[in-house]
């Protein structure tokens, strides 16, 4: 029923109010699991003229979930899909709804926008996402959403960081929660796994580069962006100009899940090291 709702309304505000509101420029974020997106789309909702609705395509988001019996049963595809919340006033303020009401659960300050304040409006999602959906002559064909393409070279950390989160079963977090902490790592899930990733980078990487000649595009990379304070701020402020919008001394509170190296809390790293000797992944052991 508030799929429906939210649905009718948009389809109002496209045909009347939103024709005459403020045009805002987009942006995406391109990315993979465990690539610090987290951390960059919480940074981009400090500044005040940003607002990143996060991951809309997985199966596991509250609005593909709302939206669900309309891409099956209501003829809604996932470009219109896009497009609304892109472009609806009445997305953006169900969004700071949701927003406003997640921080209040978390005795946390709530941080409420205007529509008409807002210069940039975005979301982040995972290649993997927008292949599944098939979305790739959407981004490569929209007029003008500035890309930003954060990528994780060493794909051997960042498969080991989300098979360690989900035995954390932790996302993200702001505190020290998960240190102190040691993992075992099942070695054949870990190969089976990184093939098929390794074949989803090939993939991201050849996306990437189509729309680096489309789209504005800023490349930034995971080791570089997190390698120091400096690199961060310095970062966050070329991102800022990026997309057009006043630049901000910001620093989001999420933290690394495990900051650790992962040979002092994974209790069989040796025999990880032995099984990617001599294979093409013994690079990311480096």
């Amino acid at each position: 029923m508030f799929s429906i709702l939210a649905h009718e309304i948009s389809e109002k505000f496209l045909t009347t109010k939103s024709r005459k509101s403020k045009l805002h420029k987009r942006h995406f974020i391109l990315t993979s699991g465990r690539c610090g997106s987290n951390y960059l789309a919480n940074t981009l909702n400090l500044n005040a003229e940003v607002v990143n609705y996060g991951e809309v395509l997985g199966h596991w988001t509250l609005l593909k979930k709302i939206h669900k019996p309309l891409f099956s049963f209501g003829g809604l595809s996932r470009e219109r899909y896009l497009d609304m919340l892109y472009k609806q006033s009445s997305y953006f303020y169900l969004a700071q709804c949701y927003s406003a009401y997640s921080h209040l659960r978390k005795k946390q300050p709530v941080n409420w926008k205007s529509r008409y304040n807002t210069k940039s409006i975005g979301i982040k999602d995972f290649f993997v996402n927008v292949k599944q959906d098939n979305l790739y002559n959407y981004f490569l064909d929209s007029k003008e959403i500035s890309v930003i393409h954060l990528k994780r070279s060493n794909i051997l950390k960042r498969l080991i960081s989300a098979m360690l989160m989900h035995q954390a079963g932790v996302v993200s977090t702001t505190d020290n929660s998960t240190e102190n902490k040691s993992f075992e790592i099942d070695i054949e899930q870990l190969l089976a796994k990184l093939k098929r990733d390794y074949e989803l980078n090939e993939e991201e990487n050849a996306f990437a580069a189509k729309l680096s000649k489309k789209q504005p595009f800023y490349q930034l990379s995971y080791e570089d962006y997190f390698s120091s304070p400096e690199s961060t701020s310095k970062h966050n402020s070329q991102i800022f100009d990026f997309l057009g919008v006043e630049s901000t001394q910001v620093k989001s509170k999420h933290r690394k899940v495990l900051s650790q190296n992962l040979a002092d809390i994974i209790t069989n790293y040796d025999d990880i090291e032995r099984a990617l000797k001599t294979t093409k992944f013994e690079q990311y052991l480096y």
